[in-house]
């Protein structure tokens, strides 16, 4: 089979590099089974390429599995601006309001607030291509309790 090369950055090639050294093997194998593993992660994508158009993408999925899909790309995101504890709110679609997807966070008490959890839809957004509100826990616990317990009964953990 021929072989084709493909372009990461620095901090990519050397996470790559390291975990091919520590497992003993080649840098090739590594990524053949990071990609065999995200592509194996959900049956939904399997279905989507199958049956979607001629090329399919992501956008072929509903809005939940494009969020199985990329779960660890957005645990690590959220990590990233010390945000936790990321639920998936089951509302009914009325309650969702204009968005896609309504999900809850523990967010960093120094970045608490609108303005962290608008930069963390803006982040999930961007990352599952629809349109993601993000509801900071610590906000609605200390403002308004029974909203958080409501919240939380209507959650579940991601």
């Amino acid at each position: 089979m021929a072989e084709k090369p493909i372009k990461v950055d620095q901090a990519t090639d050397r996470v790559v590099t390291e975990l091919a050294f520590f497992l003993r093997c080649t840098k090739k194998s590594v990524v053949a089974a990071a990609v065999a593993e995200y592509a194996a992660k959900a049956d939904s994508v399997r279905a989507a390429m199958a049956a979607g158009p001629e090329r399919p993408t992501m956008l072929e999925l509903a809005p939940l599995d494009r969020l199985a899909l990329r779960r660890g790309e957005l645990i690590r995101a959220f990590a990233a601006r010390n945000a936790a504890e990321i639920r998936v709110a089951e509302l009914e679609p009325e309650a969702m309001g204009a968005s896609d997807l309504v999900l809850l966070a523990e967010t960093d008490p120094l970045m608490s607030g609108a303005g962290e959890a608008t930069r963390l839809s803006r982040i999930a957004s961007d990352l599952l291509h629809v349109h993601v509100e993000v509801l900071c826990l610590r906000t609605m616990r200390r403002f308004a309790p029974a909203s958080h317990r409501t919240a939380l009964e209507l959650s579940r953990p991601l």
